[in-house]
């Protein structure tokens, strides 16, 4: 339910409409699409994270240039980068698993043909 306000009031009103609270908004998205999965959600959380440290860096030693470089189409370029570097994390990861499984069965049967006597 904290996800879903979140996510609503930051749309609803519009002092929230800033980078600060896309990102969050993004996370909380996050949250609630990937409650039962851990690699997709942990790969993109860190990144969204990093953009989000990144957001609160420039608006402290930055202030002057913030609406400059925390333009709105940068930041959705950002998000997008945070999301497909889930996704590419998650193929990677689910390729590599399968190639082991398959592996993994080979290796087996060929241990159980040599114990064989």
């Amino acid at each position: 339910m904290g996800n879903t306000t979140v996510i609503v009031v930051s749309r609803l009103d519009s002092k929230f409409h800033t980078p600060m609270y896309f990102f969050l908004t993004n996370l909380s998205f996050l949250d609630l699409a990937f409650t039962t999965s851990i690699m997709p959600s942990c790969s993109t959380e860190c990144v969204l994270l990093t953009i989000m440290a990144f957001d609160r860096y420039v608006a402290v030693y930055r202030p002057l240039n913030y609406t400059t470089v925390m333009h709105p189409s940068f930041c959705k370029a950002l998000a997008g980068r945070a999301w497909l570097s889930g996704v590419g994390n998650t193929l990677i990861q689910s390729t590599i698993t399968c190639g082991f499984l398959d592996v993994g069965t080979i290796v087996s049967t060929t241990s159980c043909v040599k114990c064989l006597p």
